[in-house]
C-alpha cells in the first residue's frame, strides 16, 4: 500500500479520530474514496468502528482487499476480534470462507470467540476446520476448540508438528513429526483443551456404542393373529 503521507490528510484524519460527521464532511468536500478508501476502510475494520465501516461500505468501499491481504479489512476485524464488523460485513455479503485459511487465522487471533462468530456467519468448519482446531489446541483456546469439536471436527487428526524444534527440518530434508490437537495441547500445558478433548472423545465413543447397540437390537416378535396388543 502507498504511505499514509500520500493519503488524504484531513479524512485519514478524520477515520482515525473516529468522527464520522468529520468523514462524511471530507468527502463531501471532494476527498478521494477511489485513493483513500482502502485505508479507511481498514483502520475501522481494525479498530471496530462500525458506523464509519456501514459509512463506507454505502460510499462502495470494499471490505475485501486481496491486492494486500495484510491490510484486508476482513481480515483485521478477524484478527483484532472485532465481532461486529465481522457481522456487519457479513450482512453485506461477504463471503468469509473464501478468505485463504481463515479459520486457521481465527484460531491464532487472541480473541477465540472469532472463530464462533464466523461458524455462525457461515463459514463451514469443513474448510480447514481440522488444522484451526491443531491451532487453536496449541495456543490453548477452550472456546475455540469447543466450538470446532460441536461441529465434528476429529481432534485425532495428525498435523506436522509447529515446534520450534523441528524448525528447518524440511530443508534439510527430515521429515517433521506429526501431532494430534490433543498432542500438541499436553505438550504446551493446555490441561482444559485436553480435558475437553477427552470429554468429547469419551461421547463419541458412548454414541457409537449406544446406536451399535440399537442396530444389533432384535426386531420385536410379531403379536399372534387375532391378539389384541394391551394399551401402553
Amino acid at each position: 500500500m502507498r504511505s499514509r503521507r500520500n493519503r488524504d490528510s484531513g479524512l485519514c484524519q478524520a477515520v482515525g479520530d473516529g468522527d464520522l460527521a468529520l468523514v462524511k464532511l471530507r468527502v463531501a468536500q471532494g476527498a478521494d474514496l477511489a485513493k483513500e478508501g482502502d485505508f479507511c476502510m481498514s483502520h475501522a475494520a481494525e479498530f471496530g468502528n462500525v458506523p464509519i465501516a456501514a459509512y463506507l461500505l454505502e460510499q462502495g468501499v470494499a471490505p475485501v482487499n486481496n491486492d494486500d491481504p495484510m491490510q484486508c479489512p476482513a481480515r483485521l476485524a478477524i484478527r483484532h476480534g472485532c465481532f461486529e464488523i465481522i457481522g456487519l460485513f457479513a450482512k453485506c455479503g461477504v463471503d468469509f470462507s473464501k478468505i485463504d485459511d481463515v479459520l486457521q487465522r481465527a484460531a491464532e487471533s487472541v480473541y477465540p470467540a472469532v472463530i464462533e462468530a464466523l461458524l455462525e456467519h457461515g463459514v463451514g468448519a469443513e474448510k480447514g476446520g481440522a488444522r484451526a482446531l491443531y491451532v487453536a489446541a496449541r495456543y490453548g483456546r477452550l472456546s475455540s476448540v469447543v466450538a470446532l469439536l460441536s461441529r465434528g471436527i476429529n481432534p485425532l487428526i495428525l498435523h506436522e508438528s509447529t515446534s520450534s524444534e523441528f524448525w528447518g527440518y524440511e530443508r534439510r530434508g527430515l521429515k517433521v513429526p506429526e501431532e494430534t490437537a490433543r498432542d500438541v495441547a499436553a505438550t504446551n500445558g493446555h490441561g482444559a483443551v485436553v480435558a475437553a478433548i477427552d470429554a468429547h472423545l469419551a461421547l463419541h465413543a458412548l454414541s457409537a456404542r449406544v446406536t451399535e447397540t440399537i442396530d444389533r437390537a432384535p426386531a420385536p416378535a410379531p403379536a399372534p393373529a387375532g391378539t389384541k396388543r394391551s394399551p401402553p
